[in-house]
């Protein structure tokens, strides 16, 4: 798994993914074309993913194209990268990890978040209650 920065106006968020194409994907959808993502290296050097971007107006048919094909492939890498959306910097997401168990430990993930949210946008929690659309519901679902 490699690190990314979700990069948007309010707190510091980083999250898991596969590669950069599971986060373009995961960027696009929770950023709603409004976000970057940076992949962090071991050495904390930081490489923007290629496809996030603030699109104003009408987002590139490629990029659309680009996202369904992943949603089409790879929906299950996308879907556990946003139950690792974490309000905090590169330099402790290790702290974070350890305390909240890799994100599985719900009852510390929320006191986490609610300790380090700075801002009422709740880009985590939208995040990490995203859900698989379920062929047979309706509903809000990627």
């Amino acid at each position: 798994m490699n690190l990314y920065e979700f990069v948007q106006p309010s707190d510091s968020i980083t999250f898991y993914a596969e590669d950069d194409d599971v986060a373009f994907a995961v960027t696009m959808i929770v950023g709603n074309a409004h976000c970057f993502a940076n992949r962090v290296g071991e050495d904390g050097k930081k490489t923007a993913v290629e496809g996030t971007s603030l699109y104003i107006g009408k987002v590139p048919d490629e990029i659309i194209e680009r996202l369904k094909r992943l949603l089409d492939t790879r929906k299950d890498e996308i879907f556990a990268a946003f139950k690792t959306f974490a309000v905090c910097s590169p330099g402790c997401r290790k702290e974070y990890d350890v305390y909240t168990e890799n994100s599985t430990n719900e009852e510390r993930w929320k006191e986490w978040d609610d300790s380090k949210r700075t801002s009422m946008t709740n880009w985590c929690g939208y995040a990490r209650s995203l859900k698989p659309r379920d062929e047979n519901e309706g509903g809000d679902h990627a």
